[in-house]
């Protein structure tokens, strides 16, 4: 049981808090929704500066005394329950008087029972209620029958490009573009990104040795207490090997088969189950996903390796750093983490492409029924440089899925061409990152 002088303490604190700069996010959320808004995602994404972000702008018409900020990773609040919650209400009443009309709870899933205990709260019809958390728990079709239809969910990525540029306080003017100077600039912010990702405080580091003093401290703090604590791991040495493994290669196949044989040649001992169990407490903490084969059978999508993306190149590279090498699958990665990030406010799925002669498209954008898009990503400057297999996997993907949008992103080549009667555009990543669509 958590005292209430511990309570009247975190209550004080918030009371006085002053605010830090807040950078505005391209998110949009309703500041008085009828469901629970919950913000979820990666850790050190930014959703406890976009809770802070709601808070702030709550106070602009409410009194500090009406909108109630937690946050349960506060060193006094260790171990809270659902009762302690009701603790934290009564001992507002105590100090304040003022009954609270918003409640903003930072990562949610520290509460112990907190699924009934949010159900109770919105029951009571009295709040307007916002929590985050780093649980994969708190999306949608995770959540249990009791809080379904009553919550609605926003997955906060790190920065998109556009953001990006934003925190350094860098503005893109298209005819400016045209500039050699300033075409470096943002090329060099470009491979910033792809290099040290996008994480907030990452991106405003200059120094090089602190971006990866930061991502090393996430790593690590992800792997502790979103997979290690909460799933109960015992054999963290293994965890590590296999994690750092999946994240080196990000863009590529995943198959736990090769990944058993390869950890068992360097001596860990291994089931391929564990590893499929690896696998998914990886992506409940939003440190990987995954892309299918496009299929329609079921069959087929299980049968066919998943390929991996990391939700940060920073990670990529901090763990495997050959970035010159591997620059064409951070583009990739970084394509696979901006669609995930449209998929939040567009209704296309994305899936890769691949055939029996093993032709391949990286990406297939999925609305409905229909196939929107075939994406092929391809580290190129000029046109002489992108392969013609990629080329050819497009037009027969093109072929059999019946879709005439084809897109290939580039470095920096821009263009279209008709070939076999099909229009092949070409479009450079930055210019494509900064689009708001995917067409």
């Amino acid at each position: 049981m958590i005292s209430k002088e511990d309570i009247k303490k975190v209550l004080v604190e918030w009371e006085s808090r002053q605010f830090p700069e807040i950078k505005e996010r391209e998110i949009k959320i309703n500041l008085h929704p009828s469901e629970i808004v919950s913000l979820v995602g990666v850790r050190r994404s930014g959703k406890t500066f976009l809770l802070l972000w709601i808070a702030k702008n709550l106070l602009q018409s409410h009194s500090r005394e009406e909108v109630l900020y937690v946050n349960f990773e506060h060193e006094l609040l260790e171990g809270v329950d659902a009762r302690d919650v009701r603790k934290i209400f009564e001992t507002h009443a105590e100090l304040y008087g003022k009954s609270v009309k918003y409640i903003l709870f930072d990562e949610v899933q520290k509460v112990k029972n907190w699924k009934t205990m949010l159900r109770r709260l919105y029951d009571e019809r009295k709040y307007k209620i916002f929590v985050t958390g780093s649980s994969y728990e708190l999306r949608p079709k995770e959540l249990p029958s009791s809080l379904r239809g009553r919550t609605v969910s926003y997955t906060v990525f790190p920065l998109s490009f556009r953001e990006f540029l934003r925190f350094k306080n860098w503005e893109v003017k298209e005819r400016e573009i045209l500039l050699e100077e300033r075409k470096g600039k943002l090329l060099k912010y470009l491979l910033e990104f792809l290099n040290f990702g996008s994480f907030p405080d990452v991106a405003l580091k200059e120094n090089e040795f602190e971006k990866i003093k930061l991502l090393s401290s996430y790593f690590d703090t992800i792997l502790l207490r979103d997979i290690i604590e909460k799933n109960e791991i015992r054999n963290v040495r293994l965890l590590e090997l296999f994690i750092k493994y999946v994240i080196s290669i990000s863009s590529f196949y995943f198959s736990a088969t090769k990944v058993e044989r390869y950890l068992k040649s360097i001596g860990e001992r291994c089931s391929k189950a564990t590893l499929l169990d690896f696998f998914d407490y990886a992506e409940k903490a939003f440190l990987i996903f995954r892309s299918e084969i496009f299929s329609p059978k079921v069959k087929d999508r299980a049968q066919y390796p998943v390929k991996v993306y990391c939700i940060d190149n920073g990670f990529i590279n901090w763990v495997n750093p050959r970035f010159n090498e591997n620059i064409g699958a951070c583009m990739e990665n970084s394509v696979a983490v901006e669609l995930s990030r449209r998929k939040e406010f567009t209704p296309a799925e994305f899936y890769y492409f691949k055939d029996s002669q093993g032709r391949e498209v990286d990406f297939v954008l999925k609305e409905g029924l229909n196939v929107r898009q075939l994406i092929q990503v391809t580290y190129a400057n000029a046109r002489d440089e992108i392969e013609e297999r990629e080329i050819k996997s497009l037009l027969k993907a093109s072929e059999l899925l019946k879709c005439r949008n084809l897109l290939c992103i580039t470095w920096d080549y821009e263009g279209e061409e008709r070939i076999k009667g099909k229009k092949i555009k070409f479009l450079p990543l930055w210019k494509w990152l900064l689009r708001n669509n995917n067409l």
